[in-house]
């Protein structure tokens, strides 16, 4: 679990920093790349319950969960919500719509419980690739890497339930 804790302005900074690189997404940055990204972040608490956004909602920015978890829903043939995931302390979702401004979320996200959120937006994302080119290298292979890891797993999962569907079809 990911601490977080505001002392002071610069405190709570170094304390974003530090859980920022304690995620997955963010774990080879170096410290001052962390720092950077640390610096554009805004904090959203999103009570028990609340939708953070809705499959079809557009967006410009994506989530670190600094405490809390939030479930991953999407919206089957007959309109009604499944849940696809769940998510907790250290985990990112809506990278997507940090690469594409007009993205059209793919899924709703909601609370499990009082979730701390970190937020992070393209519009700043572009502002610190402007002016520093390396964390822009460093943050874009990163996320390339993680949504590349994401399709390998859905072709996985889509060519498993193909096999089972022709072999449910057989029988």
């Amino acid at each position: 679990m990911l601490f977080f804790e505001h002392h002071s302005s610069r405190g709570a900074r170094m304390d974003v920093a530090k859980a920022l690189g304690s995620t997955l997404l963010f774990q080879d940055f170096s410290p001052e790349e962390l720092a950077l990204l640390a610096s554009t972040t805004v904090e959203e608490t999103l009570p028990a319950g609340e939708t953070l956004f809705r499959e079809g909602d557009i967006g410009n920015s994506m989530f670190v969960i600094m405490l809390g978890g939030v479930k991953v829903m999407k919206r089957n043939e007959h309109g009604d919500d499944e849940e696809l995931a769940r998510l907790g302390s250290g985990d990112c979702f809506g990278e997507m719509a940090v690469l594409d401004s007009g993205h059209a979320r793919i899924s709703t996200i909601s609370a499990l419980e009082q979730t701390t959120l970190l937020v992070i937006s393209q519009p700043q994302v572009e502002a610190l690739c402007a002016r520093h080119s390396g964390f822009g290298r460093s943050f874009y292979r990163e996320i390339a890497r993680r949504l590349s890891r994401r399709l390998s797993i859905t072709s996985s999962d889509v060519t498993h339930y193909r096999a089972l569907w022709r072999s449910l079809r057989r029988h």
